[in-house]
């Protein structure tokens, strides 16, 4: 299951933010790395998979500059029935 997300401003890695509240499965982050639209939204090229950290109060003032991404949240349940 995918959500569609707005762009996010993070550090280049790890990306760090609050994780939503559904917790039964792996939430991951979903980016296009080739700038022209799929013919099979299926294919896994042209994608880049990251795993998401979750944020906490910790302040953070990182030495690189922050990257705006534009993607989505993926949910991997924990158990699927077939």
């Amino acid at each position: 299951m995918s959500r569609p997300n707005t762009a996010r401003v993070s550090d280049p890695l790890p990306i760090r933010l609050p994780y939503p509240t559904e917790k039964n499965g792996t939430w991951s982050w979903i980016q296009r790395t080739d700038p022209t639209p799929p013919l099979d939204w299926t294919d896994p090229s042209g994608w880049q998979v990251d795993n998401i950290v979750k944020a906490n109060q910790e302040a953070r003032f990182p030495s690189t500059t922050p990257h705006l991404r534009e993607g989505w949240l993926k949910l991997t349940p924990k158990d699927i029935e077939n």
